[in-house]
C-alpha cells in the first residue's frame, strides 16, 4: 500500500511552511494542535494538520490486536508502513524523542451507522468533538492532555529538538505517569467485554 511515487523523506508543513523528515510530523502537527490551534480546521490530521475527514483513519481490529492506520493527503502513504511509521502502541507513550501521545481512538459515545463502525479520532481532537457532540457526558481521559505533554511536545515538535531536554527530563517523566493514569482511567471505565481489548495494541 506504500506509494512511493508521493511519499517523501522530507515534506513542508502547510500551517508554517517549515519542512519536516515525514517521519517527526506526527511531533510537530502535534505541536500545533496543543498551541497554535487557531490555524487549523476543527479536526485536523495527526500526520498533516490538514481537515482529517479528507485524511481517511481508522483502526483495524485482528482479534485482540489493533492496528491503527490512516491515509495522509500530504504524506500519501499509509500509517504503519514506510516513512510514516506510526505504532499505535508507542504512539501512546511519550518519549525523549517523541513526546507527542497524539494516536487514533474510537469515540465510545458516537453510534455508528449501519454497515459502518464507530467513528475514529485523533486524542488530541477528542475533546472538541466530545464538547461539541456529547457535552453531557464525562470527558474521556484519553481526551486529556497534561501540561507537562504540553510543555515537551513544544519543545520536540516546535523547537526542533531532537529530544527532551535534561532539564525537562522530569517533566517528561510527569507526562508518562499522566499517560499512564489516563490508560489506566479509559480502562477502567470500558465494558467488561471489551476490558482486554481496550489495552490491546500493536
Amino acid at each position: 500500500m506504500l506509494n512511493e511515487a508521493v511519499t517523501q523523506d522530507k515534506v513542508t508543513c502547510t500551517i508554517c511552511a517549515q519542512v519536516w523528515p515525514a517521519l517527526a510530523m506526527r511531533q510537530h502537527i502535534g505541536y500545533h494542535i496543543l498551541h497554535t490551534r487557531a490555524l487549523l480546521p476543527s479536526n485536523p490530521c495527526g500526520f498533516c494538520g490538514g481537515d482529517a475527514a479528507q485524511c481517511r483513519s481508522w483502526l483495524d481490529k485482528q482479534g485482540t490486536t489493533v492496528n491503527a492506520e490512516t491515509r495522509c493527503v500530504l504524506l500519501g502513504d499509509v500509517a504503519g508502513e514506510g516513512k510514516l511509521n506510526y505504532n499505535h502502541a508507542s504512539a501512546k507513550t511519550p518519549s525523549a524523542a517523541a513526546p507527542c501521545r497524539n494516536h487514533l481512538v474510537a469515540c465510545g459515545n458516537c453510534q455508528p451507522e449501519a454497515n459502518q463502525e464507530c467513528a475514529v479520532f485523533w486524542s488530541y481532537n477528542l475533546r472538541a468533538h466530545h464538547e461539541s457532540e456529547h457535552p453531557s457526558h464525562p470527558l474521556p481521559p484519553v481526551a486529556c492532555v497534561s501540561q507537562a505533554e504540553r510543555t515537551c511536545v513544544k519543545c520536540v515538535g516546535g523547537e526542533r529538538k531532537a529530544t527532551v531536554p535534561e532539564a525537562l527530563k522530569d517533566v517528561l517523566v510527569a507526562a508518562k505517569e499522566a499517560a499512564k493514569e489516563a490508560a489506566k482511567a479509559q480502562l477502567a471505565q470500558a465494558p467488561p467485554g471489551k476490558r482486554k481489548r481496550a489495552g490491546a495494541s500493536s
